[in-house]
């Protein structure tokens, strides 16, 4: 448990790097709007909803900013990728955009993040929450048997993901299908083929020398 004396430090971290702490009025204002009129609605959406998206994340996010679904077409694949449409909700001019752009990014310290958006869009409206509906930006892209990508679309589009998922809990279904909670589900086969185009991707990224960097995170407790 964190102590006033340490509580104090962080807010002086803060303050010495000119991170701002909470959101003007105007912010506020433009938030507390986009929840009263989503833009969930919006006939101009391509609607992907029947599709069984899943996000796939460590066990304590709570931003889910991308979602995918994956089948088969024909002797290939299609990947639905599907990206949380921040741009609709954070639109050039506005106090939003504004604040975002003076921000950057979160900032994490132990126990505390500032965000760069208000919570109320960056874990909700903007992002891909399971068993709500939300907007999001979908790339569309087809693969022959190799792996090779053959056509991409973009669509602004109305998605549906069918639950939050995990880095070690979908690895265990790929490992263990028989005893996986997640064997059996409508998205099982997507995360399935996940693994097999995922191999079909990197052994194209090995023939055109793309340089992968071995990355490791630090948790701090």
């Amino acid at each position: 448990m964190k102590t006033r004396s340490a509580d104090r430090r962080i807010e002086d971290l803060f303050q010495d790097h000119a991170v701002r702490r909470g959101f003007s009025d105007a912010v506020t204002a433009e938030v507390a709007a986009f929840q009263r009129a989503t833009g969930i609605d919006d006939p101009s959406l391509v609607d992907l909803t029947h599709l069984a998206f899943v996000t796939i994340d460590h066990d304590d996010s709570m931003d889910l900013d991308q979602a995918l679904y994956i089948e088969r077409r024909g002797d290939g694949y299609v990947v639905y990728y599907a990206l949380a449409d921040g741009a609709y909700y954070v639109r050039a001019g506005s106090a939003l955009f504004t604040e975002a752009l003076a921000r950057g990014a979160s900032f994490y310290l132990p126990e505390i993040c500032e965000p760069m958006l208000p919570r109320a869009l960056s874990e909700d409206l903007v992002s891909l929450n399971a068993e709500v509906d939300r907007r999001a930006l979908v790339f569309e892209m087809a693969l022959d048997a190799t792996g090779q990508q053959t056509d991409t679309r973009l669509v602004r589009a109305r998605v549906h993901s069918r639950a939050k998922l995990s880095y070690n809990g979908v690895q265990a279904l790929l490992d263990d299908p028989d005893h996986s909670p997640l064997a059996g589900r409508d998205f099982t086969a997507s995360l399935q083929l996940l693994e097999t185009v995922g191999r079909l991707r990197m052994a194209e990224a090995r023939r055109r020398s793309v340089i992968r960097f071995q990355r490791a995170e630090i948790w701090l407790s």
